[in-house]
């Protein structure tokens, strides 16, 4: 009777919520991640077994969060390209006209992120990416900039297919960032400066995962907060010695370091473009055995790692 509790009253917050419990006909599995404070789940229809991934938040003591669903929810609705995981709904828990708490119902896709692929070999890192960049084409015909593009946030499947997640920090082209909001990661430089979203913030974080997979050596980073325009261009000088000196081909290194420029009107003007360009490069990382993942010039070897 515990369990089924849960779908009733709600809890106070997603950390209330354990296994074995029923949430809006889905019987709560295991959570996901190894943070206590997330409240994502992996759950199964009550009746059908259906495999599916629950996000839930509410709203009083988890406000960051509970927008965040929200935001992903109204973004993901107008979205329709095969390579971005779709929500299948979202639950509303109210209390008279109030919304207090919110579950957003997603497709489970079996896959491992990008992060996660210690055995992907550098051929099949670009063809991620290129599959990654037609979704996130889609994404930005519909005015919407992912934003936050990294490693964890693509999905492989067993057979090579590209799921795209975590467009709970999406914003419409034309916002303006507030850099105060930035927080951690590889961000393109406008997120910090409180610049404006356009596809081609998506094209510095697709080249950031690419090089964080491909690279074997971090690219300078930290203290992003007090870097102006020219400190920027500095900095950017030395992500292109890292990169030109990298055991990576020079067509790739060329493409990596136009795409990472801190001005975004000198990166690719779309992302289909850069999709093209990774696709074509294929054939050339496949052929060339100089070229493994996190392998650099003098540095040895590493393993492949998150941006």
């Amino acid at each position: 009777m515990a369990a089924m509790r849960s779908s009733v009253s709600g809890p106070r917050t997603s950390r209330d919520l354990r296994a074995g419990d029923i949430k809006h006909g889905f019987r709560i599995l295991s959570r996901l991640g190894n943070d206590p404070d997330r409240g994502v789940f992996l759950a199964a229809h009550a009746q059908r077994g259906d495999l599916v991934v629950l996000k839930n938040a509410c709203r009083a003591s988890e406000p960051d969060s509970f927008e965040r669903i929200l935001r992903e929810h109204d973004v993901l609705s107008g979205l329709s390209d095969p390579t971005i995981r779709p929500a299948v709904r979202i639950h509303r828990v109210r209390e008279g006209l109030r919304t207090t708490e919110v579950t957003l119902v997603a497709r489970f896709v079996d896959a491992s992120d990008l992060s996660e692929s210690n055995e992907i070999d550098a051929a099949a890192v670009l063809t991620a990416a290129a599959g990654a960049c037609e979704g996130l084409a889609h994404a930005h015909e519909g005015e919407i900039v992912h934003g936050r593009m990294d490693a964890g946030h693509i999905l492989r499947e067993p057979g090579g297919g590209i799921r795209i997640i975590g467009f709970g920090s999406a914003v419409k082209a034309g916002t303006r960032f507030d850099a105060e909001e930035a927080g951690g990661g590889f961000l393109a430089p406008e997120c910090h400066l409180g610049g404006v979203a356009t596809g081609r913030t998506d094209i510095f974080g697709l080249a950031a995962m690419v090089w964080s997979l491909l690279g074997g050596s971090d690219l300078e980073s930290g203290f992003e907060e007090e870097l102006d325009g020219e400190g920027w261009l500095v900095r950017h000088r030395s992500w292109r010695r890292r990169i030109e000196e990298s055991s990576m081909s020079p067509r790739l290194a060329a493409l990596l370091v136009r795409c990472l420029h801190p001005d975004p009107l000198r990166r690719p003007a779309s992302i289909k473009a850069v999709g093209d360009a990774l696709q074509r490069l294929v054939p050339e990382v496949a052929c060339d055995s100089s070229m493994r993942i996190g392998q650099s010039r003098g540095s040895g070897t590493g393993s492949a790692r998150a941006a």
